[in-house]
């Protein structure tokens, strides 16, 4: 239905005419698209104990709502979830799991999850200066 519209008018040896420009302007948050999101760690290795930081990357923040939880379970007290940012203070391997940053606006909304182990060695063994135990960081990113 996009175009130009033309109106001829003829009459005798007469004719008028008459257009009109029909033209769309599209904006992304009108047509369902949610803005794109990422998720930014502070670090991919972390020790037990020292604190893990996650941000929530979205394109236009000022049209998006950030919401942080935990999947099939409570986000710990101790955790501060601040608008885009999630910082996990003094991890162990409770803290195991995976973190959802929920971003919501009027026309959509997009998750996009991180997965943190932290492994723990048997017997909790001390680790050398420089030695940080393993954690695996895993992306994963859905469209609801």
């Amino acid at each position: 239905d996009l175009g130009e519209y033309v109106c001829r008018v003829s009459l005798d040896s007469l004719t008028r005419e008459a257009s009109i420009l029909i033209s769309l302007t599209r904006s992304s948050s009108t047509f369902g698209v949610a803005p794109p999101v990422s998720i930014d760690t502070s670090s991919s290795a972390i020790a037990e104990g020292q604190t893990l930081e996650l941000d929530c990357v979205v394109a236009r923040p000022e049209q998006a709502m950030v919401t942080w939880y935990r999947r099939g379970q409570a986000l710990p007290a101790h955790h501060q979830a601040l608008g885009t940012r999630l910082r996990l203070v003094k991890v162990s391997p409770a803290d195991s799991g995976e973190y959802v940053c929920r971003v919501s606006s009027d026309a959509a909304s997009h998750e996009v999850s991180v997965l943190v182990t932290v492994q723990q060695q048997e017997g909790s063994p001390t680790f050398p200066a420089g030695v940080i135990p393993p954690v695996r960081i895993e992306y994963s990113s859905t469209s609801l």
